[in-house]
């Protein structure tokens, strides 16, 4: 994996931005744990540097995975640790003459920004381009501003990177395989833009047709010959499974609003105890469990190059998805995430948003044909569902999507809906393979389900069903249904909890190992030391009027502190920082 590395011989800064603070003329844009995370691709554009063709990712510090893991566990013990891991990296100062402070990175430290060429090239035709950027970054020696004390000075150079984020697969020449699943770690912010979209402007999912469109010129696979090539949609990941989207017969609960209630049994209305509830964007991790818990992604506010301002997704969180193909292709695409551990997505792909990590699940074999009898069944749309009727007009009744059912299970007709929940989804994305952008196309909305049953009350075998895609552009992932034995009556869903961050185990390499017990060493040292200066301020008056310091010195305390946090550290420099504290502002 190639990537750029930048040494900082100097402190770095930048002209603020909508990513930094308020009141730094010069600060560094950092993510929420407070780790830096520079767009050096924008300033190597605006050094004039040629990246056409080349998508550069955001610089982060060595062993960023890592450190994010360590810095999101310190936070949760330490709320207020979020600013001394900030300070880990970076120098803070106020200039009284401008009145204004900045905010630059320490000097001595190592970052990296990945690279990725256009799908499909890396292999055929790079040395050109990676010698010519060797070349112009070996003449760049200063980036951000230079304000005297800040000199932006740095080294730039291209290496390869040993980083394991894919283990190896073990794949038999005696099976046949039919899908892979894979999860995605966001490493920066991923928007799917929607232009003329109400409400957010991003997707709160990969869309498949993104993930298939990448694989399709990475592996060369013509039109012709992806036709079984279906990639679903990523979801939101809890770092073990893809979360579904929370069926549309769920209501919240008047009593407890963090609850829901699954009520689909006919002749029941759930309007007179449970109100509906706008859930079409939240998650869950199973449709026919008791006790689950749903959730929601989060999304930020980014800026583009040009300044157009997007939703995107937070960084930090998982999706996780499935492809389905041939044999051939699965191996293809094992071997394809393996060599490319890190990807960019979305509609800023090329600025440096969008970088993911990819990590293989599991490799799938095609499931034994079996016998699935039931009286009674749910059929829930996992996806947004693209019908036609005979006219080439979108369908979007429940009596379409049942005539679709039938068609599968080759019951014309004997079929009857018993309780329906279904809403209508207005698409405006732009679709290659359809050519649409900004065109208003009615779908099924994901979540909209059926309970069917045989007009004749015989069982129906669900097996094709019981997990299959229908409708159109269902290798975008499009019309993805799951099909389960009906329950009687309703049942609680779960509470809403906050996204997971940073959920996807990757392997771990020694270089991040390190990176990550420095970060928690020194970031634990600098907490300690705050809470040891700060035991002084109540003992400075009686320091000023010439109490020794040994007197007044809290050794029981100062001992508890160094045995909770940091038993390593002398006993000495305990006792160093609190006459510190006591010495300032002393005189």
């Amino acid at each position: 994996m190639i990537s750029i590395e930048m040494r900082t011989i100097g402190e770095v800064s930048f002209e603020n931005s909508v990513k930094t603070a308020e009141g730094y003329q010069y600060d560094i844009p950092c993510d929420r744990f407070g780790i830096p995370c520079i767009p050096i691709g924008r300033e190597l554009s605006e050094l004039g540097v040629d990246l056409k063709g080349i998508t550069v990712g955001f610089a982060h510090p060595d062993g960023f995975i890592g450190l994010s893991v360590e810095a999101e566990k310190i936070i949760s013990e330490v709320p207020e640790a979020l600013s001394f891991i900030r300070g880990y990296f970076t120098n803070t100062r106020f200039l009284e003459k401008e009145n204004y402070s900045v905010r630059s990175l320490k000097s001595g430290q190592i970052f990296f920004a990945s690279l990725s060429f256009p799908a499909g090239e890396y292999e055929q035709s790079t040395v050109d381009r990676e010698e010519a950027l060797k070349a112009a970054l070996s003449g760049i020696k200063q980036i951000g501003v230079n304000t005297g004390e800040i000199t932006g000075e740095v080294s730039l150079s291209l290496v390869e990177m040993d980083e394991l984020f894919v283990k190896p697969q073990t794949l038999s020449d005696l099976c046949s395989y039919h899908a892979l699943d894979y999860s995605v770690l966001l490493v920066t912010p991923t928007s799917f833009y929607q232009p003329y979209a109400d409400g957010p402007t991003t997707s709160l999912y990969i869309p498949g047709a993104e993930i298939r469109e990448l694989l399709r010129k990475a592996l060369s696979i013509e039109e012709k010959d992806g036709e079984d090539l279906i990639c679903t949609n990523a979801y939101l990941s809890d770092g073990s499974k893809r979360l579904l989207p929370v069926p549309a017969c769920a209501s919240l609960v008047k009593n407890d609003k963090t609850q829901l209630r699954y009520r689909i049994a006919p002749g029941r209305d759930p309007h007179r105890s449970e109100q509906p509830a706008g859930l079409s964007d939240r998650y869950t991790g199973d449709t026919e469990s008791h006790l689950i818990t749903y959730t929601a992604p989060e999304t930020e506010r980014i800026r583009s190059i040009d300044g157009t301002m997007a939703d995107a997704l937070t960084a930090g969180q998982s999706f996780s998805g499935t492809v389905y193909g041939s044999d051939e292709q699965i191996r293809r695409i094992e071997e394809y995430f393996r060599k490319h551990a890190i990807i960019n997505l979305g509609t800023f792909a090329e600025e440096g948003f969008g970088e993911v990590c990819v990590k293989i699940d599991a490799i799938r074999e095609q499931a034994p044909k079996a016998t699935v009898l039931a009286d009674t069944f749910d059929v829930s749309c996992l996806s947004d569902t693209l019908l036609l009727n005979e006219e080439g007009m979108p369908a979007v009744s429940a009596e379409d999507l049942l005539g679709e059912i039938e068609y599968i299970l080759n019951m014309p007709g004997e079929l009857a809906i018993e309780s329906k929940y279904t809403g209508i989804y207005k698409d405006f994305s732009k679709n290659i393979r359809w050519d649409r952008d900004g065109v208003i196309v009615r779908c099924i909305a994901k979540g909209a389900i059926l309970r069917v049953r045989r007009k004749d009350n015989k069982p129906v075998d669900i097996f094709p069903i019981l997990h299959t895609f229908i409708g159109e552009r269902v290798n975008d992932g499009w019309g993805e249904i799951r099909t389960l034995p009906a329950r009687d009556g309703y049942y609680r869903l779960a509470m809403q909890v906050t996204p997971v961050y940073y959920a996807v185990s990757f392997p771990d390499s020694l270089r991040r190992m390190n990176q990550s017990a420095l970060l928690v060493a020194g970031v634990i040292e600098d907490i300690l030391r705050s809470r040891i200066r700060s035991l002084a301020i109540v003992d400075r008056e009686e320091y000023r009027q010439g109490v020794p310091a040994s007197e007044l010195m809290p050794e029981e305390i100062l001992m508890e502190y160094r045995e909770r946090y940091a038993p390593q550290i002398p006993v000495r420099t305990l006792f160093d920082w609190y006459e510190e504290g006591l010495k300032d502002d002393a005189v």
